[in-house]
């Protein structure tokens, strides 16, 4: 028997809780923490779909295998720029180095439908 990831299994208790809320809210999304093996990180993207999860948002780079079952299963994607409490400043006198390194980790999705990226987290 597969396991439910623990935010969907959050997300089922909410919408059986509260049902005038689950049919208001039709497009359910997670924050998906992305398994180093392919087969199994599949495995949650359709268990995902299962579960009517409609949005994904990550943090990491992702394997081919795993864009081409992203794109089967037509999943929303957000992307979340792996930066923790910055502040404005951060990005208005951006050292070259931070500027490079948003730049290496943002080419990672060149040519991917992406919804959004969040630059705060």
């Amino acid at each position: 028997m597969r396991r439910i990831p623990g935010v969907a299994a959050a997300l089922l208790v909410i919408a059986a809780i509260y049902p005038s809320i689950s049919a208001a809210q039709q497009r359910f999304g997670v924050i998906w923490d992305v398994p180093e093996d392919e087969t199994r990180a599949i495995e949650e993207l359709e268990r995902f779909r299962e579960l009517k999860i409609r949005y994904i948002e990550v943090s990491e780079l992702l394997s081919p295998p795993v864009w081409r079952e992203i794109g089967r299963q037509n999943f929303g994607v957000y992307v979340q720029i792996p930066v923790y409490y910055p502040v404005v400043e951060t990005f208005a006198d951006a050292s070259p180095t931070l500027l490079t390194t948003y730049q290496q980790f943002l080419s990672g999705y060149a040519g991917r439908d992406i919804e959004a990226i969040g630059a705060f987290a």
